[in-house]
């Protein structure tokens, strides 16, 4: 598609979250000009999503401390917010969407380019009772904003899900001193993060803290007249309680995409091609694009298919469709999804494959696991480390760190390493600082890595 250069380009975002928020950013910098529209139905705009366990905890006190900048800030640089209204048609023929404003009534608008950034949804499993007063998701501000009154009026917990927003949340729960239970129907908690073998170390720092888990678990009923009064496990256990958090999982919304006859994929995300650009009956559509927890991209690892909701990877989605925009051709090669949770004092990192994961994608691996100190054990304060590496030909598809200190900027450069197809005897080769209060003089994870050579 042609444009007229001097034409100043009307470029419509729909979802305020991260995704949506940072190609605004990227486009706010250029020197170009456009005409913006961001379009979402929450009633706040660009707010930290990850910050919002910690608003939970009492750690941050008051829940509008996480929105970065107020509508002010995006309207004195001409960007129109349309708030608490929502987009129900996208027609890609004409270059319009149709939205519902807040009078109630349907009004059309037109764009030069679309960007979809409509994010995700919780998983809400088929659970009798899911609909009962008391059961809460957790997935925007004004659901932490609920959450944080239920919570003042209730002495006890149940988090149905062991994943990141579960044991965050049933963190923050066991601050507030409520009697907190977290159910997982895998063997072990962060599936889709750590073995179980690493697991296991989490889910025993978790029941330091007084939270009771049940793995390879089910919920079979949440029962109530009209407020949930206890959950029924599958092994017939009663857990009462008025508060159950739903955190088993979150799937891209696709709602909207798929009424507009948008290509969805294997996985259930929106397909895009190298510069984000959506499909319509497996034809790229230049000009809209998608990016964010709603679409799929691609592993570096497997070449398959997968959903990467995190936001390190829709900043580099960003990117790449701003740069389109502006006509600097830049692709989005894919992802190895870098994780990270802080669990209280805690922190806990992986990227790249899990066993499951790898065993599933038919690869054959090795796996070698380590523990050291994060620095000389004569200076006072060391704490432990614990690492897992899986390694293939000679170079690592995937690591798993937890430890008191020092994870994400291993897991960093962990992730530089897997993606520019580091060889393993490289890194081990590769000169290194080192000072006693830092780190040790040979790094405790090389002890892992040596046995994958």
């Amino acid at each position: 598609m042609t444009m007229n250069k001097n034409k100043h380009l009307n470029i419509v975002i729909i979802g305020g979250g991260v995704a949506g928020v940072n190609v605004i950013y990227r486009l706010m910098k250029a020197e170009r000009q456009f005409n913006i529209t961001c379009i979402t139905q929450e009633k706040y705009f660009d707010y930290s999503t990850c910050g919002i366990p910690f608003v939970l905890g009492g750690i941050i006190e008051n829940p509008e401390d996480l929105i970065l900048h107020k509508h002010e800030f995006f309207s004195e640089k001409g960007v129109k917010l349309l708030m608490e209204t929502e987009v129900t048609d996208i027609d890609p023929a004409d270059h319009q969407i149709t939205i519902l404003n807040k009078a109630g009534e349907n009004e059309q608008l037109q764009y030069d380019r679309l960007v979809i950034a409509t994010g995700r949804v919780p998983f809400k499993p088929p659970i009798p009772g899911i609909e009962l007063q008391g059961v809460h998701t957790l997935m925007n501000l004004e659901q932490c904003k609920q959450l944080l009154s239920a919570i003042s009026l209730v002495d006890s917990a149940v988090v149905v899900g062991g994943g990141a927003i579960g044991l965050e949340a049933a963190l923050a729960f066991n601050t507030h001193k409520l009697d907190t239970t977290l159910i997982e129907v895998a063997p072990s908690v962060l599936p889709m993060m750590l073995d179980p073998d690493m697991a296991k170390l989490v889910e025993e720092w978790l029941t330091g803290k007084g939270i009771k888990i049940h793995t390879n678990s089910k919920v079979q009923q949440i029962v109530g007249a009209d407020h949930v009064e206890f959950v029924i496990l599958e092994d017939g256990t009663k857990l009462p309680t008025k508060l159950v958090l739903l955190a088993a999982g979150i799937r891209p919304n696709v709602t909207l995409a798929k009424k507009a006859g948008l290509d969805i994929g294997l996985v259930g995300g929106i397909v895009t091609d190298d510069k984000q650009n959506v499909y319509h009956k497996a034809q790229s559509i230049e000009n809209v694009f998608a990016l964010g927890d709603c679409v799929e991209t691609k592993s570096l690892l497997t070449g398959q298919q997968m959903l990467s909701p995190l936001a390190s990877t829709c900043i580099q989605q960003a990117r790449t469709i701003v740069h389109n925009i502006l006509g600097m051709p830049s692709e989005f090669r894919g992802s190895v999804n870098p994780t990270m949770i802080s669990i209280d004092d805690l922190q806990v990192g992986a990227v790249g494959l899990t066993a499951h994961a790898a065993k599933r994608a038919g690869l054959v691996f090795k796996s070698a696991t380590s523990t050291g100190k994060s620095n000389s054990r004569y200076i006072p304060g060391w704490k432990e480390l614990h690492f897992k590496f899986l390694g293939k030909d000679g170079k690592i598809i995937g690591a798993q760190i937890i430890g008191e200190t020092d994870v994400k900027e291993r897991i960093n450069a962990l992730t530089l390493a897997i993606r520019e197809n580091i060889s393993i005897k490289t890194m081990l080769q590769t000169e290194r600082c080192y000072t006693p209060p830092l780190g040790l003089l040979i790094d405790p994870m090389f002890k892992a890595l040596e046995k994958l050579i």
